[in-house]
């Protein structure tokens, strides 16, 4: 199994991650203390006494974990769409895991949907009621990635202005999931509903990445991933290209973090959007 990144902070200076516990009382992989935005709160990494798929099944396992890219994934999003997301952008998270992406995204402003597997959701949902006590802009809602099933939540609960997705495609844990991953991320960009919080860039407008300041076309996805061996990210990227000509898919950014084992950690972040005008 990969490390988790536990006991260490983020490479930005925006969230501080700690571990809770290391002495006879609570065993520090137990809960992890996230300060974001001046605002504390604790988030359980152990399932309900009766959902016990992490120890069997290493992709739920996963789920209960905090990685680097998602760390970075947070970073990303404050530095790129701070100002969409203060302005109460719409956002989903895919394959949440523990939710703390999607959380940061609810501090700074935005309106969030985090969205797993339903084996993982009583986990989400007890640190969601503890984390975010009675707040109706967050909220979690069960999602297996399949194109239907997106549109019919993107019907129901969107247009989703951003589509984020942290490490979610690793071959050797997942399998080729990432295809129904593509699939999802495709649906939901298609939705041609226009936010009511947020302007939609089209053609010219379009930005292609990379500087923040600049307009971007709303909905965009973006997707943090650590590089592993075996990963198939490049795979899943050419299989996202090929499924709708005018849709683009860039390297928004890619860096090198220390994990907390002391090991470099290789981080990219894509961006995805639908190009009307190409």
């Amino acid at each position: 199994k990969q490390e988790p990144l536990i006991g260490m902070a983020a490479t930005g200076p925006i969230l501080k991650v700690t571990e809770i516990g290391g002495n006879a009382i609570r065993d520090p992989h137990e809960a992890l203390d996230i300060v974001f935005k001046g605002r504390a709160f604790t988030i359980s990494l152990v399932m309900p006494q009766d959902g016990l798929a992490p120890l069997f099944d290493g992709a739920a396992w996963a789920g209960t974990q905090l990685w680097e890219a998602a760390v970075e994934g947070i970073n990303y999003m404050e530095q790129t769409y701070g100002a969409e997301l203060a302005r109460g952008a719409n956002v989903i998270e895919l394959g949440c895991g523990t939710g703390i992406p999607g959380m940061c995204c609810r501090l700074m402003g935005a309106k969030v949907l985090l969205t797993e597997q339903a084996d993982l959701l009583p986990l989400l949902n007890a640190n969601l009621a503890s984390a975010f006590p009675d707040d109706s802009g967050i909220t979690t809602e069960v999602l297996s990635w399949d194109r239907e099933l997106a549109a019919q939540l993107s019907a129901e609960q969107g247009p989703f202005d951003l589509i984020l997705s942290c490490d979610c495609i690793f071959f050797p844990l997942y399998g080729d999931s990432w295809k129904k991953l593509a699939e999802t991320i495709h649906c939901l960009l298609l939705d041609k509903r226009l936010s009511p919080t947020l302007p939609h860039a089209e053609g010219a407008d379009a930005l292609a990445g990379g500087d923040p300041a600049g307009r971007r076309a709303l909905p965009r996805a973006i997707v943090a991933v650590q590089r592993r061996n075996g990963d198939q990210i490049d795979d899943f990227t050419a299989y996202f290209r090929a499924l709708e000509p005018k849709m683009e898919c860039i390297e928004a950014r890619a860096l090198t973090v220390q994990s907390n084992t002391s090991k470099p950690v290789p981080i990219v972040i894509y961006e995805m959007w639908l190009d009307p005008a190409k």
